[in-house]
């Protein structure tokens, strides 16, 4: 990734910051390899990588459009060169993605990529250098003797150094079995070795494990533990957690558990992985339990470490789609949320998306998870990327089904039972979102019956829905106008309903409210045929100035502000897409 486990180097433009690489989540065609380059304008073809180093690639790149702008998976920083057919070409970094973008022509071009020195790095090897002439200047100004004492006191520590590292290549290597390797994030957060094992509240070790480096979704991860002295008073519980797991601010849902109720020379542990598991790497997490008490690990000499987590196992899944998914939300850039399901546990909502991907994801996305009231309040948000981080939307593989298992804490006096909608954004940080998608949390009674109602209109809105009629009252500075929709068929969008109050004389808007019906929670694409649904819209009048105004009414999709054509009900189309209602609204003076 070109950066350490804290992040430090990052190249400015990688926004948000990745906590995996782009081949992380893998698929079935593709796991661990060198990602394809991304065609963020036109379009390529076949694309090889001939061959790689530490500080170059070389590409062979088809180009079947009249150009294309390509990104390849590099961390862009200062220095950065790339040849096209031999010839210099210029060298940016994609925004957001933070990685290397080059123009290519029609037809099929080889393409290297190289890190060349910048004058800062040149100028620090400069410093370094004259460094070391500062350091035998000085030796030799103490005179003969002392050139020659710190001569040898230099050829010494160089002798030193140099056996030091061609020893370690000659010397036998220990020979440690990989089935005892654990790691935790507060003092090692690396796989290490434990030959003495690892202890567990001065009660019990455990020695090693037999568990297995890789497991299909829908199978069942099966291995053993090996633990000294045996404690039957005491039980292991063990989870397959996702990375991201050990950030205590994350705290995803576990894959599954095992829970073995009595320790004594071996524990055994099976943990079905679901079939609708995210390929990637995934950790064991190890806990000991003397009854409601968690044990403290620690080392052999003592010394207290975290959660333990043994070695990584590489889940594979890929899911490829059948056109037959039901779509819940379209965020356009080839995403589509298919199923949602919302669970309130003891101290959070668990939120399950299933993602649709079309096609390959040209950002890194963040999330924002937003519960929603019947009145279309916000009770709890959360934005975070998806997989809290290790499952960048830039590396979805086309053409198939990803689930993403999330959880966005009780805020404190709220009950689970508050929440009436959730709503799904996907933005890039600092730039508008690109979709968004609400979902009903509350079984809702359908009605096909009109109710009674003032005025009568019978107005059509594109095909998709009618407004039958309204209500209008006011109290004080609330205006408040019901509109009695019914659905002419199962609507493709979540439309927006907007209601204007306005001067007539010069078009000026004094007054709006534009969301989806009845605060945000009910979108027109959960509706059925026939279905009616009565929307209450509140205008507040408190700094409407004194004067005559008219109401307005239009439906609109979102993403592209588009209103739907409206007729009423002679069949005649109406200006500008609204329909104006007859009501007259006075504003007297204060």
């Amino acid at each position: 990734m070109g950066t350490t486990i804290r992040g430090e180097y990052l190249p400015r433009q990688m926004q948000p910051r990745p906590f995996a690489s782009a081949v992380w989540p893998g698929s079935q065609q593709q796991d661990g390899e060198k990602p394809r380059p991304l065609a963020l304008m036109g379009e390529i073809g076949d694309v090889a990588l001939l061959e790689r180093g530490p500080t170059w690639e070389r590409w062979q790149v088809e180009v079947v459009s009249p150009e294309a702008e390509v990104a390849f998976f590099i961390a862009y920083f200062p220095g950065w060169r790339a040849t096209v057919d031999g010839q210099k070409a210029e060298v940016r970094a994609l925004q957001g993605l933070g990685i290397v973008e080059v123009s290519l022509p029609e037809g099929s071009h080889e393409v290297v990529l190289h890190l060349e020195h910048t004058p800062l790095r040149g100028g620090a090897e400069v410093v370094s250098l004259v460094a070391v002439l500062v350091v035998i200047i000085m030796l030799q100004a103490g005179g003969l003797e002392g050139w020659k004492v710190g001569g040898l006191k230099v050829v010494v520590v160089l002798g030193m150094i140099i056996v030091v590292g061609l020893g370690g290549r000659w010397w036998p290597e220990r020979d440690f079995p990989a089935n005892d390797m654990t790691m935790d994030f507060v003092r090692m957060p690396y796989l290490h070795h434990n030959p003495d094992g690892v202890g567990f509240g001065g009660e019990i070790q455990l020695l090693d494990y037999d568990l297995p480096t890789e497991v299909r979704a829908g199978e069942v991860l099966s291995f053993t533990l090996r633990w000294q002295p045996p404690h039957p008073d005491l039980w292991a519980d063990a989870c397959l957690v996702m990375m991201g797991a050990q950030r205590p601010e994350n705290d995803p849902p576990p894959l599954g558990c095992s829970a073995f109720p009595e320790i004594y020379y071996r524990t055994y542990h099976y943990i079905p992985v679901p079939d609708d598991a995210v390929p990637g790497l995934y950790l064991v997490r190890l806990r000991v339990w003397d009854g409601e008490r968690e044990l403290q690990p620690h080392t052999a000499q003592g010394r207290p470490l975290g959660v333990i987590y043994l070695r990584p196992v590489w889940v594979h899944n890929y899911r490829p789609l059948s056109g037959q998914e039901p779509v819940r939300g379209d965020f356009g850039a080839g995403l589509a949320l298919s199923s949602v399901f919302v669970v309130p546990e003891e101290d959070a909502w668990k939120i399950t998306l299933d993602w649709l991907v079309g096609e390959r994801v040209r950002a890194n996305y963040k999330l924002s998870l937003r519960l929603l009231a019947q009145d279309g309040s916000h009770l709890a948000q959360r934005d975070l990327q998806p997989g809290y981080g290790f499952l960048p939307t830039s590396a979805w593989s086309p053409g198939q089904l990803l689930t993403d298992r999330l959880r966005v804490p009780f805020p404190p006096d709220i009950e689970p039972a508050d929440a009436a909608a959730l709503e799904v954004v996907l933005y890039e940080p600092g730039r508008p979102p690109i979709g968004s998608a609400v979902i009903p949390l509350r079984e809702r009674e359908r009605v096909f019956t009109p109710p009674s109602m003032e005025v009568f209109v019978n107005a059509d809105f594109g095909g998709q829905m009618r407004l039958l009629g309204y209500d209008l009252a006011r109290e004080a500075d609330t205006l408040t106008l019901t509109l009695h929709w019914q659905a002419q068929t199962l609507m493709p969008q979540d439309y927006k309903v907007f209601v204007h109050l306005f001067d007539p004389a010069t078009e000026t808007i004094v007054a709006q409210n534009d969301a989806m019906p009845l605060n945000n929670t009910y979108p027109t694409r959960w509706w059925v045929m026939n279905e009616v649904v009565s929307d209450p819209v509140v205008l507040s009048l408190a700094d409407v100035p004194p004067g005559r105004y008219r109401l307005a009414v239009g439906v609109y999709e979102p993403q592209t502000g588009q209103r739907l054509p409206v007729t009423d009900a002679a069949g005649h189309p109406q200006p500008d897409n609204r329909l104006v209602l007859d009501e007259i609204i006075e504003q007297p003076l204060p």
